[in-house]
């Protein structure tokens, strides 16, 4: 997570698809792997708490506002709360980080 309070801002998630197979080891087989990027320009909003070395969050959505977008990140370990922003757009890389 970069933050600016001009400018540009961006939020980096790394995702995947938890397949149903279970490897050698016993663990879910991850499919699928995808960084996406949120370029956030003029946030005019943020509530964050719980930010930590590791941020593990359960869920994110967003918004379209009077005044924009609303990023709300529902924490599961670390950082949970609120970026509301002028203008949001989404970049997808595929693969692992």
């Amino acid at each position: 997570m970069h933050l600016h309070h001009t400018g540009s801002s961006s939020l980096i998630l790394h995702t995947w698809e938890m397949t149903k197979e279970v490897d050698k080891s016993g663990y879910y087989v991850l499919a699928k792997h995808v960084v996406v990027e949120f370029v956030m320009k003029d946030v005019v909003g943020l509530n964050l708490s719980g930010f930590n070395h590791q941020n593990v969050i359960f869920g994110l959505q967003i918004e379209k506002t009077s005044e924009g977008f609303r990023l709300t990140l529902d924490g599961c370990h670390g950082v949970s709360g609120t970026i509301e922003a002028k203008e949001v757009s989404i970049l997808l890389t595929p693969g692992k980080p």
